[in-house]
C-alpha cells in the first residue's frame, strides 16, 4: 500500500497498487533528495513514492531508427516539422539530457510516466528553473515519437496525464524568474561604442546574446554592395554534430561597423553588456546589484530578442496602424518577421516573446530602419 498522504496528493486511488505504469519488481529508482516542502507533501515523501513506483528496465533497446527520432540527431519528427531549427534543437538538447540521466541509472526505453516524473524531479531537485520548457519539450517528443514507434513509451493515458498534473506542482513550488527584461537605453550609458554597436545588432536582428558565440569569421558573410549581409550559424546548442544551417540576415550598415570584432565570446557579452547593464539598472532603483544571484539580472541573453519583439509589435500598431495580434497580422508581415528572428516561417513565437509590448510604448526604438522598413513592406528586399 502506497504512503495515504502521498496517494491523496498524488490523485491516487486509495486501494489496487500504483497506477504509474511500472513493473512491480523493478529496482527502485536513484534520485537525490532534499526536505523540501512541495505543497503539503515533502520531497521525502515524493522520493519514498517513487521508489514504490519502480523504474522501468528492459533489455530490449530501440532501433536506430527510433532513438534517432527521439535524440533529434539526424531526422526531424513530422509533428516538429513546423518548429524552427533552434526549437527543435532545444526539444533534442533536453531529451539527450533525460537519456543520459537515465543511461547512468540503467534505465532504457520503453519511458514510463514513473521515469519521467522521476527526471523532473530530479531536474526540480538541481534547481532548473525553466522546468516548464523541460517538461513540454520531453511530452512533445515523446508524443510525436510514439506516434511512429509506440515501443518508445508506455503506461496508460490517465498515467501520464497524472504525472504531467504532479510535474505542474514541482513546477509551482520553484521560484521563476521574469521573463528577460526589456532593454531600457537609459542602462546602457555606460557602454563603450562597440558595445553599444554589438547590442545594436542583437536587438536589431533578434539574436539572443549568445547567438553569434561559436561562430567563425568564415561564417560571416559581409556583402558590401547590398542591404543585406548574413552570418551562417552552424553550432547547436545539444550537438557539434549538427549538420543544418540557421541563416541570420542582417543589414549590411550595422555589420560593417562590428565586422571586425566578430565573433565575440560569451565572457565578452557578459563584461561589456550585460553587466554595465544590470548595473545601470540597480544603481538606477538603489538595489545592490549581486553576480551571483540571479535575482540581480534584470537583463538576460534573450532581452535583445525580447526587445526585437515588443518594439517591433509596438512600432507596427503605433506608426503604422497595423493590426499585430494573432489573428489579425498579415501573414505576410509575420513570415518577415520569422524571417529576421530565425524562426520557422509561419511560428507564432513572436507573439509569445511580445505579450507584453504595451509596457514599452513611448521607449526609444533600437530597431534598425531597414528591418522596419522590410518587415512593413518586404523592402529593401533580402536577395541573398
Amino acid at each position: 500500500m502506497l504512503n495515504a498522504k502521498v496517494r491523496k496528493a498524488f490523485g491516487l486511488k486509495p486501494k489496487g497498487g500504483n497506477n504509474w505504469g511500472a513493473a512491480a519488481n523493478h529496482p527502485t529508482i536513484d534520485i537525490p533528495k532534499e526536505n523540501v516542502a512541495l505543497g503539503a507533501v515533502s520531497i521525502d515523501d515524493v522520493v519514498a513514492e517513487l521508489r514504490l513506483a519502480r523504474g522501468s528496465l528492459t533489455n530490449n533497446s530501440l532501433s536506430d531508427n527510433a532513438l534517432s527520432l527521439v535524440l533529434g540527431t539526424d531526422k526531424v519528427l513530422p509533428m516538429e516539422a513546423h518548429l524552427s531549427l533552434g526549437s527543435r534543437q532545444r526539444y533534442s538538447s533536453c531529451m539527450r539530457s533525460m537519456y543520459i540521466w537515465m543511461h547512468k541509472r540503467g534505465m532504457t526505453f520503453p519511458i514510463t510516466p514513473s521515469i519521467f516524473f522521476a527526471y523532473l524531479t530530479f531536474c526540480w531537485n538541481e534547481g532548473h528553473a525553466s522546468l516548464k520548457d523541460i517538461s513540454m519539450r520531453i511530452t512533445t517528443r515523446l508524443i510525436s515519437a510514439s506516434d511512429l514507434y509506440p515501443e518508445v513509451t508506455s503506461g496508460a493515458p490517465n498515467a501520464w496525464d497524472l504525472a504531467k498534473k504532479r510535474v505542474g506542482q514541482l513546477i509551482k513550488s520553484v521560484c521563476q524568474p521574469k521573463k528577460a527584461s526589456v532593454i531600457f537605453y537609459q542602462d546602457t550609458s555606460a557602454f563603450t561604442e562597440i558595445a553599444r554597436q554589438i547590442l545594436s545588432l542583437f536587438v536589431s536582428c533578434a539574436f539572443r546574446c549568445g547567438g553569434l558565440c561559436g561562430v567563425s569569421n568564415d561564417d560571416i558573410v559581409l556583402r558590401s554592395g547590398s542591404y543585406w549581409s548574413y552570418v551562417n550559424i552552424l553550432v547547436s546548442r545539444c550537438s557539434n554534430n549538427e549538420v543544418l544551417v540557421d541563416r541570420r540576415y542582417i543589414p549590411t550598415h550595422i555589420l560593417q561597423k562590428v565586422v571586425h570584432r566578430l565573433p565575440v565570446n560569451k565572457s565578452w557579452v557578459e563584461t561589456f553588456i550585460l553587466d554595465p547593464a544590470n548595473i545601470a539598472f540597480c544603481q538606477r532603483n538603489n538595489i545592490v546589484y549581486d553576480t551571483t544571484k540571479d535575482t540581480s539580472r534584470r537583463y538576460t541573453g534573450h532581452s535583445p530578442r525580447r526587445s526585437f519583439a515588443c518594439f517591433m509589435r509596438g512600432w507596427l500598431e503605433d506608426k503604422h496602424g497595423m493590426d499585430v495580434s494573432r489573428k489579425g497580422m498579415p501573414k505576410e508581415t509575420l513570415t518577415r518577421i520569422n524571417r529576421i528572428a530565425g524562426w520557422a516561417q509561419q511560428s507564432q513565437e513572436f507573439f509569445d516573446y511580445a505579450e507584453d509590448y504595451a509596457m514599452y510604448k513611448g521607449w526609444h526604438c533600437p530597431l534598425h530602419q531597414w528591418v522596419i522598413q522590410y518587415v512593413v513592406s518586404g523592402q529593401p528586399a533580402i536577395d541573398v
